[in-house]
């Protein structure tokens, strides 16, 4: 048996045509879990899930069992494939050691498939050690639907973060609403700019450009900075790179904002903005920030992806159209 180790978002192909995979789970502790699969035939047994007939793109998830609601701090998972390569020999797939503690689901394996072949992606195994929970699920839902595209390398961008710290923004906002703007702004950055230039201005024109080492800095702006007096903004913008992509978190969209030539631009709001500007919006309202509470990958998923493509510029490929490429198989093979 030929043994392969797959790095965090690496994947291994094999063809379609008689594909069967058993998957091993052994996780440490003594909690248990269960196990949720996308569109394909699934039968467990144990620790074992055996899966054959995928169809489409699709995913295995990792959650706890009824007991808890999460996973315990420092629990880790080990995951194992073993399956057929198409040519009569036997792989086994080890995928990396995941960190999932704390976590409320895990996505393990994503699994795309054509009319010829199955790719079996292993999950995010970065851990993110400087990100906090609330940050890390944001991060994870992102890489959820970046996966399920097929995007192993995700564009990433220089980014200039504008923070309102003006007298409205204190009143509008409370400091609950903007730790989870930090929150929700850090897990996409840490995405969509890591290792690249993060810059920091604030409305006010009494703090000078900040360049920020990484975006887990970010997510402790709640304590670092104090709101201001100033009544609207005063800050140059023309500092800003044109080139840069422009996060806004803000209580609402400033027209100087809105005149910048730079081309991507999103606006993290404590409430609707009151004109629509045609520029990409995240309203953190109650029910984001229970979903950052509370891990709902689901819910954070479409926020977090929206976001994401609104500041790197990148939108998914179409999706192949299946049903016409079978028709032209079928048409071809008679």
């Amino acid at each position: 048996m030929n043994n392969i180790r797959l790095d965090s978002g690496q994947s291994f192909e094999v063809p379609i045509r008689g594909f069967i995979a058993r998957i091993e789970f052994d996780i440490t502790g003594p909690t248990g879990f269960e196990i949720e699969a996308g569109r394909m035939e699934t039968n467990r047994r144990g620790n074992v899930l055996a899966i054959r007939n995928p169809i489409g793109n699709s995913e295995i998830s990792i959650v706890p069992d009824h007991t808890r609601s999460e996973f315990p701090i420092d629990t880790q998972l080990f995951v194992s494939i073993t399956l057929n390569d198409g040519n009569g020999d036997e792989v086994r797939l080890d995928l990396p050691t995941f960190a999932i503690g704390g976590l409320r689901s895990f996505p393990v394996l994503g699994i795309f498939t054509t009319f010829e072949i199955v790719r079996l992606q292993a999950g995010d195994a970065n851990t993110d050690s400087s990100l906090d929970v609330y940050a890390s699920g944001v991060r994870s839902a992102l890489r959820r639907t970046l996966d399920r595209d097929g995007v192993s390398e995700p564009p990433r961008t220089a980014v200039s973060v504008l923070v309102d710290i003006s007298a409205s923004m204190k009143f509008s906002t409370s400091s609950e609403v903007f730790d989870a703007m930090c929150a929700f702004a850090t897990g996409v950055l840490s995405t969509s700019s890591q290792g690249r230039s993060i810059r920091l201005l604030t409305s006010s024109s009494s703090r000078p450009m900040e360049m920020l080492e990484s975006p887990e800095v970010i997510r402790a702006l709640s304590s670092r900075i104090t709101p201001a007096r100033e009544v609207g903004w005063n800050v140059d913008l023309a500092q800003i790179d044109p080139g840069d992509a422009v996060l806004v978190l803000s209580d609402d969209l400033p027209i100087e904002v809105v005149n910048l030539p730079n081309k991507k631009v999103h606006l993290l709001s404590s409430r609707k903005p009151l004109v629509d500007h045609g520029i990409s919006v995240t309203h953190v309202d109650a029910k984001l920030i229970e979903a950052l509470k509370a891990q709902d990958l689901m819910s954070l998923a479409i926020p977090a992806r929206a976001m994401f493509d609104a500041l790197t510029g990148w939108t998914p490929p179409p999706a192949p159209d299946l049903e016409n490429q079978q028709l032209a198989t079928e048409k071809k093979s008679s």
